[in-house]
C-alpha cells in the first residue's frame, strides 16, 4: 500500500524523512539476509610483473597465490537500536498511511508529500 497507489497518483512517499529511510534499510537488509550471495570484493595478486616500453610482461613459471574471502554477515546489522528503529518506522507507516487510507484517505504528513 503506497500513497501513490492509494491516492490515484496525488501523493508519494517522502523519501527524505527518517522513517522512510529506515523502512528502505530494513527491506534491503531483509533481502540481503534471505537472498545472501557471496561476492569477491578484494583480491591481491602478488605477481612479479615487469613493465617494458609500456607493455606488461609476466615472468614464466608458476606463481602461488594466497587469498582469503572475508564475508560480512548482514545479520550483524540487527542490533537492538536498529530493531527498535525499524519497529518505530513500521508503526508510523501503519499509523499514518495504512489506517488513514483504509478509514478516510491520506493527508500530507512527514511520510507523505503531494506530487
Amino acid at each position: 500500500m503506497t500513497p501513490h497507489l492509494i491516492s490515484d497518483g496525488k501523493f508519494v512517499m517522502n523519501e527524505d524523512c527518517e522513517p522512510f529511510k529506515k523502512l528502505c534499510e530494513m527491506i534491503n537488509l531483509r533481502n540481503r539476509i534471505l537472498h545472501n550471495k557471496e561476492f569477491l570484493t578484494e583480491f591481491e595478486l602478488p605477481l612479479n610483473l615487469e613493465i617494458k616500453d609500456g607493455e606488461i610482461f609476466v615472468p614464466e613459471g608458476r606463481e602461488i597465490i594466497d587469498f582469503e574471502i572475508v564475508v560480512k554477515n548482514p545479520i550483524d546489522k540487527l542490533t537492538k537500536e536498529n530493531c527498535l528503529a525499524y519497529g518505530l518506522a513500521m508503526g508510523q507507516f501503519k499509523r499514518f498511511i495504512m489506517r488513514p487510507a483504509i478509514a478516510s484517505g491520506l493527508d500530507i504528513i512527514n511520510l507523505i508529500k503531494r506530487i
